[in-house]
């Protein structure tokens, strides 16, 4: 199996890399680099584990892997809101994160505290190490954030597929599409592999999908396409506004 963690922890720092050389200049989504980032790490994390050869490493990179879990679902919710043109108050972009947080805490407790793992042990799974555990009630939280999430990020989607007719089609089936992959791999997989850790390929598999999100949205984006029609002009110059008059660029002219 380390074959598998090997590879996904490859193609998540491809996928990273390319969405940020594609970005460069362009108004590519925040929240999808983001969500680049922490998924590379958080597939090295894995991989980590995987090669880990006493409890404490494997603690360690699963606090590192821990990183994912938590904080991919609430930034996936911001991206779908952004992509949809949906904006969320301060207020509760703080509650979802700090939710996300305080899991993150308490998962950095492992091996000090038993509220998250009543207990934690090392063991061998297709001849690499794995971490066994044994929840404790502060996982119960966890379950709760990643199915509250799962379940906005639908409800968002089949709003704006009927309600928005402005937010392209294609831009909500790429968010619709890693829903879909993320919920039948966890299946598929449990039902084949029920020891194969899943979250390295589902962070993969987000992420070719975020590259092609990505990929549209700057086809689509009459923004960037205006704007990079008037910054080659040289005996013209432009000034871009926002609609309360606040400056967001211009060209050299």
């Amino acid at each position: 199996m380390l074959p598998y963690y090997v590879t996904t922890s490859v193609f998540a720092f491809l996928n990273l890399v390319l969405l940020v050389s594609m970005s460069e200049g362009k108004k590519v989504n925040y929240y999808s680099v983001m969500m680049a980032i922490v998924m590379a790490i958080s597939n090295i994390g894995y991989l980590a584990v995987a090669l880990s050869t006493n409890l404490d490493e494997a603690i360690l990179a699963n606090k590192v892997a821990y990183v994912g879990g938590c904080f991919v679902a609430p930034l996936m919710l911001l991206c779908i809101c952004s992509v949809c043109n949906l904006k969320l108050g301060k207020l509760l972009q703080f509650v979802v994160f700090f939710a996300s947080f305080v899991v993150y805490v308490m998962v950095l407790f492992i091996g000090y505290s038993d509220f998250y793992y009543k207990e934690a042990f090392l063991r061998t799974v297709g001849g690499v190490s794995a971490l066994g555990q044994e929840y404790g009630p502060g996982h119960v939280l966890f379950y709760i954030l990643l199915y509250g999430h799962i379940a906005s990020q639908i409800i968002i989607l089949i709003y704006c597929m009927v309600k928005k007719a402005s937010v392209p089609r294609t831009s909500l089936w790429s968010m619709a599409m890693i829903e879909v992959v993320n919920i039948a791999s966890f299946i598929v997989v449990r039902a084949i592999h029920e020891d194969l850790e899943i979250m390295p390929l589902m962070f993969t598999l987000d992420g070719f999908f975020l590259i092609y999100l990505c990929n549209n949205a700057a086809l689509y984006n009459i923004e960037d396409t205006i704007s990079d029609a008037l910054g080659k002009q040289e005996f013209y110059g432009y000034v871009v506004l926002d609609k309360r008059g606040r400056f967001m660029g211009c060209n050299e002219f």
